[in-house]
């Protein structure tokens, strides 16, 4: 049995802090509108303004420790990967700074504006400009490596899996290219593309302005099915617990099965969804041109909370219990959720150094009978279950699916305080399982073998 390290389940299991759901902890005013989304890394988050700021600050109080003025609005949001923070401008450069001082390592001239978000992989950087062309970049030098002409701006922020890279133009094309800048596939839609793509289990889910969603073969772009909204799909979708949720310029929050387009819940605000809703496994989070921010009951869509000041076009941040969110106001906030939850889905920067694709998941194989799952000090770690996914080798469940079908036995997850193992002192990825010593721990009831366990 492969033992779970506790940093998953038992760092769910702190007491939560004593400011309600929706309270303000924090917020600090730029000197404009504020679009970027919030990149974290550690104790520190870095955004852009349109003042023509970078900013870091301390995530936690609020203190600016450096800002980089560049020459135009920033409307793409960071990345941060190697120690260094890479981000685009509307003063047609590309800048990396170094994230603990700010001073500029290297910048890439443009011939037009950068708004797209960059992916980091493998040592290069991507990112989409209004040049039409999607930019690799080495991530240490700033070299191009090359580039691929599109039929449009690309707004779209690019997704790399593996040795392919999938992005969005608003020539209403996604695009599979391979590292080398190969075309592999493309795939036309009805309208301009802005939505960036999510990328899981095989399949790219990506938004149009033709009103529709689309979820596509990753392999080779064939069509598996589109889900029809009232309005352009200016949003890119979200993918958790088998759930795919994207907003529209219908005012609508949808969610619907990734697997087969299924509307499985909509929320209807006052005016435009722009930003993309952000899934920690129980709770949607997700502003709207309403001047409202929602938490949204991710089983249902039912509200659970909601924050109302200003113009919300910036998608949220969300980790260890607290968002970090921009707004139209000039402000940067940062709120009590109400748990620990953290956001799956690091295009909103749960994971640095890729933007667009499911964080490194850790993968238990079980087995008929009790196994162990995770450490912790009695309280059941609910935010962890609504994230982890089940598979058979056919078909993928969450966890409220894997419990329907029979594969978890009811009640099936219970507390020893004896019988389980936990590593010694704190361990750092890749996890070593081979020091133990005897410990409390999360059992769980399974009835087949041949069943695997995935947690984001």
């Amino acid at each position: 049995m492969r033992i779970l390290t506790g940093l998953v389940l038992a760092a769910v299991m702190c007491a939560a802090a004593a400011a309600a759901p929706g309270d303000l902890i924090w917020s600090y005013t730029c000197g404009n509108n504020v679009y970027s989304t919030v990149a974290l890394d550690k104790d520190r988050m870095y955004f852009g303004s349109w003042d023509k700021n970078v900013y870091c600050m301390d995530a936690e109080s609020g203190t600016v420790i450096w800002t980089y003025t560049t020459g135009g609005t920033v409307n793409s949001s960071p990345a941060v990967a190697y120690g260094n923070v890479y981000v685009g401008s509307q003063d047609n450069r590309f800048y990396c700074l170094d994230a603990a001082t700010g001073l500029p390592i290297w910048i890439y001239a443009t011939p037009d504006s950068i708004e797209s978000s960059p992916a980091v992989a493998g040592g290069r950087v991507y990112v989409g400009g209004f040049d039409n062309k999607l930019h690799c970049l080495d991530a240490f030098t700033g070299m191009v490596l090359w580039t691929h002409l599109t039929g449009g701006d690309v707004y779209s922020s690019p997704a790399v899996v593996g040795d392919r890279v999938y992005f969005g133009s608003v020539d209403g094309v996604v695009y599979c290219l391979d590292t080398s800048g190969t075309v592999q596939w493309t795939f036309t839609t009805g309208g301009p593309i802005y939505s960036s793509p999510a990328v899981t289990c095989g399949y790219v889910y990506i938004g149009s302005h033709d009103d529709n969603l689309y979820c596509l073969a990753a392999g080779n772009g064939m069509l598996v099915w589109t889900f029809t909204t009232g309005g352009d799909v200016f949003s890119s979708p979200s993918v958790a617990a088998g759930r795919v949720c994207v907003g529209s310029l219908d005012n609508n929050v949808y969610c619907v099965d990734a697997l087969t387009g299924n509307l499985l819940w909509t929320h209807t605000t006052g005016y435009y969804v722009y930003p993309t809703p952000v899934q920690t496994g129980r709770y949607v989070y997700v502003g709207s041109y309403d001047n409202t921010l929602y938490c949204l009951k991710a089983d249902s869509g039912a509200v659970h909370w909601s924050y109302t000041n200003g113009l919300w076009l910036a998608s949220a941040t969300v980790r260890g219990g607290k968002l970090w969110i921009g707004n139209w106001d000039h402000e940067m906030r940062c709120l009590e959720v109400g748990s620990l939850d953290t956001g799956v889905w690091p295009m909103h920067r749960h994971d640095l150094h890729n933007t667009a694709t499911l964080p490194p998941t850790y993968e238990i194989d079980l087995f008929a009978g009790w196994n162990l799952i995770g450490y912790g000090d009695g309280e059941a770690p609910e935010v962890s279950l609504y994230n982890v996914v089940f598979t058979d080798g056919s078909v993928v469940k969450s966890w409220d699916g894997a419990m329907a079908a029979g594969w978890i036995a009811e009640p099936g997850f219970r507390y020893d305080p004896v019988l389980a193992y936990q590593t010694v002192g704190t361990p750092s990825p890749p996890w070593d399982y081979d020091v133990v010593q005897p410990g409390p721990g999360w059992w769980l009831l399974v009835t087949a073998n041949g069943i695997r366990m995935f947690i984001p």
